[in-house]
């Protein structure tokens, strides 16, 4: 679970418990919330990465990965 920082990390919480539980989609909805909430955070970022990996979509997958890592 994420740690330290600001009420996102309650709704980043959340969609790491979604993709836990195999829900994908929803976890993807959650994190590019918590993306319009604080556009750097990079937990959510690095997990988005992680779904679009699980759905195939190298190049998203990519985009999200690099963002996070810088």
């Amino acid at each position: 679970m994420a740690k330290h920082g600001g009420p996102h990390l309650t709704t980043l919480n959340y969609g790491i418990s979604l993709h836990q539980a195999g829900d994908i989609e929803g976890a993807a909805k959650v994190y590019r919330d918590v993306l319009r909430q604080v556009p750097r955070e990079s937990s959510a970022l690095r997990l988005l990465g992680v779904v679009e990996l699980q759905r195939s979509n190298l190049d998203e997958a990519e985009k999200h990965l690099s963002r996070a890592l810088k």
